[in-house]
């Protein structure tokens, strides 16, 4: 069984225990408050830190605004720069691409010219150990024999084009005329060759771009002709009272 131990005290003093409250507050004791004076400095300290950290948040978002804003200046003037240099770059190549298809224009009318008294013959098979000479002697002797021609038609050179190959020995052979009335008559009879040599053809000296050019008109033609012909099978009854009699009959 424990003792409370009194502890001795100055003179006027009652004596106290140990365990006295004052000197051993316990977990109910209440601390002091805070005074107002105190509780307002705390606030105006909070109040100006935060009006710092907004003027500080504000003029670093004005910086940034204005370093944006430069930036998307000097990327206009930069697109505005690059935009004016293809501007100008397309310019100039309409302009090589203008002029490259006028020097083609006036190649291709030399081309023409310059093949106007040729022919092209297709289908004539190629000769062992054939030479310039005896390629021209056959040629005079097929027209010879197709049109009739002895020293009327003179042909002055005549040779293939091309090296043969396997897949094709017998190449087309360019056949020179010496006039163009000459030309044009083998041209203008050229179904009199096909006749008697179904393998063989003739075809105009002209440049490939103008083959081609030939070539897809004359499928442009077909195509509108056939669209003519279907349209006015189509409406033919309407223009023949008979059909319109005999539809009308029958329904």
């Amino acid at each position: 069984m424990s003792h409370r131990k009194d502890i001795p005290c100055s003179r006027g003093n009652k004596r106290r225990s140990s365990y006295d409250l004052t000197d051993n507050p316990g977990k109910n004791t209440k601390s002091p408050k805070m005074t107002d004076t105190g509780t307002t400095t705390i606030l105006d300290a909070i109040n100006n830190l935060k009006q710092d950290l907004n003027t500080k948040i504000d003029a670093k978002i004005d910086g940034l605004k204005c370093e944006i804003k430069q930036e998307i200046n000097n990327l206009s003037a930069q697109f505005r720069y690059l935009q004016d240099r293809i501007t100008k770059t397309e310019t100039h190549q309409n302009n090589i691409v203008r002029r490259l298809d006028s020097q083609e224009a006036e190649l291709e009318k030399i081309q023409i010219d310059i093949g106007r008294t040729n022919l092209i013959l297709h289908g004539l098979p190629i000769a062992i150990n054939e030479t310039n000479h005896v390629l021209i002697s056959k040629v005079e002797n097929i027209f010879s024999e197709t049109f009739g021609l002895h020293n009327e038609l003179l042909v002055s050179d005549a040779f293939r084009l091309g090296k043969s190959t396997v897949e094709y020995p017998n190449k087309p052979i360019k056949i020179c005329f010496q006039t163009l009335e000459g030309r044009n008559m083998v041209w203008t009879n050229r179904d009199k060759l096909q006749k008697l040599y179904s393998d063989m053809t003739l075809k105009d000296d002209v440049p490939k771009a103008t083959r081609i050019r030939r070539a897809v008109n004359w499928k442009l033609q077909q195509s509108q002709l056939q669209l003519s012909t279907a349209y006015a099978s189509k409406t033919s009854h309407i223009n023949d009272p008979k059909k319109l009699t005999n539809r009308s009959i029958k329904t």
